[in-house]
């Protein structure tokens, strides 16, 4: 049934609804629901399903719901904003695609929560190198970083690591922050010599980032497994570098996976050389 033309040629999707049935349309709503004949489906039907359901709930039991909200819906991978208008004897869904709308705000938010982070970061990083300026031995400069870094709020976890050349050995020198059941996982796996972020970080001399931590196949399996127990999703290994040679490494541990952008990792590479 076609709908009269203020409607039909309005910019958003319109359907008239009657005992949960569709009766008419316009031609935005078929673009945006991706279909093409929804006359005498049920409006459950016709729409796609998102995780809330709300539609679906708007037209339960035996009156209909006047409401309005946003939501995903993974069929069409769009954001749709949806408006139900009941009336005497039917109900008119409004829809529009936001899709745009909601990307653009999704990627300024993470932008700017990235750049709140780095900020943070580089302060943190500036207190742990003005610390290191007391520093007069090895094992100092090693607390200092996993201390100050281990027990901000930014990271779950920091281990720092020695590093002997001529024995090809990595032995823990400490750790700070939440251990759960992470660290004990990846203490084993460093004793047994496997192949963690951190020693490949000091064989190869440059950092490692490892994201997806749970799923990524370079980290030994009871890491991953461990990682994914304490909800940890990133690890940095960053190596000590002087010259030629590693003295030691830093195993930083965080609970999300945008935790070391490209700014924070330059900020740490900044500390590894110096340290070192």
């Amino acid at each position: 049934m076609e709908l009269e033309h203020r409607l039909a040629e309005a910019p958003m999707g319109v359907i008239t609804v009657r005992d949960g049935v569709v009766c008419a349309w316009n031609d935005r709503a078929a673009d945006i629901l991706t279909t093409d004949t929804p006359d005498g489906e049920p409006i459950a039907g016709v729409f796609p399903q998102s995780v809330e359901g709300s539609l679906t709930k708007a037209f339960e039991g035996t009156s209909i719901s006047d409401v309005a909200f946003e939501e995903y819906y993974p069929e069409v991978d769009r954001w749709l904003s949806v408006s139900v208008v009941p009336d005497d004897d039917a109900a008119t869904v409004y829809v529009t695609d936001i899709t745009e709308k909601r990307t653009n705000k999704q990627t300024i938010e993470r932008l700017r929560s990235e750049s709140e982070r780095a900020e943070m970061v580089d302060t943190l990083i500036a207190d742990v190198l003005e610390g290191l300026v007391g520093a007069t031995s090895q094992g100092a400069v090693m607390e200092t970083i996993r201390d100050q870094l281990g027990t901000s709020d930014q990271y779950r976890f920091v281990w720092t690591g020695e590093y002997a050349v001529d024995g090809d050995e990595l032995v823990m020198s400490g750790v700070a922050g939440e251990q759960g059941e992470l660290f004990p996982a990846v203490r084993e796996a460093v004793k047994s010599g496997q192949a963690t972020p951190e020693r490949r970080a000091v064989e190869q001399q440059r950092p490692k980032l490892v994201q997806s931590l749970s799923e990524n196949p370079s980290v030994p399996d009871a890491v991953r497994a461990a990682g994914f127990a304490d909800g940890v999703q990133s690890v940095f290994a960053l190596p000590l570098v002087y010259g030629s040679s590693v003295y030691g490494v830093v195993g930083v541990y965080a609970g999300t996976e945008t935790a070391f952008s490209d700014h924070v990792q330059a900020s740490f590479e900044t500390l590894g050389e110096l340290a070192g």
